[in-house]
């Protein structure tokens, strides 16, 4: 399986950040698939990954050539893959899922938010759009159905928080 992952940054090296983790799921991901490609606005290149997998900046100026640069990257190399995966950007999941509807592709997006889904427009948008949703718990999932609509019931699934601790040591 080939896959297109959208995420903000990769960088462990980061100090004062939390995202660091995503450099761990990326490198586990990598051994469980065929090709994995990665758009990201930020890549440290301390940060070393396996031969299947590529790194893609995203590039851009401002907001709306970053929004233009993503669209185009990520139809071009969801042309390339077999499935679409959004890490918890709402914009990457509105992307994601009007690009893979597009090209005929499954998108995915990891998603776990503590605010009310109800007044966020976009969060409902890039929820809708994909075409499956992982979250960590339960009730984060009756939460969605709640704020968002019952249209996402079938759609989300419970995978749980593993958080990686030594990373935060």
């Amino acid at each position: 399986m080939n896959v297109l992952m959208l995420v903000s940054s990769l960088d462990s090296y980061a100090k004062g950040r939390t995202d660091g983790f995503i450099v761990d799921w990326v490198r586990v991901l990598a051994k469980k698939v065929d090709k994995l490609t990665v758009l990201t606005y930020k890549h440290n290149p301390k940060d070393g990954f396996a031969s299947n997998t590529k790194v893609v900046i995203i590039g851009g100026a401002n907001f709306i050539t970053r929004t233009i640069n993503l669209v185009i990257k990520t139809v071009r190399f969801g042309k390339q893959n077999d499935v679409l995966f959004a890490h918890i950007l709402e914009m990457f999941g509105i992307v994601g899922g009007l690009v893979g509807k597009l090209i005929g592709k499954r998108s995915y997006i990891w998603y776990c938010q503590g605010y009310n889904l109800s007044k966020h427009f976009m969060a409902q948008l890039a929820l809708s759009l994909v075409d499956r949703i992982f979250t960590s718990t339960d009730s984060i999932k009756d939460r969605y159905i709640a704020e968002v609509g019952g249209h996402l019931k079938d759609k989300i699934v419970v995978v749980g928080h593993g958080i990686y601790l030594p990373h935060y040591g």
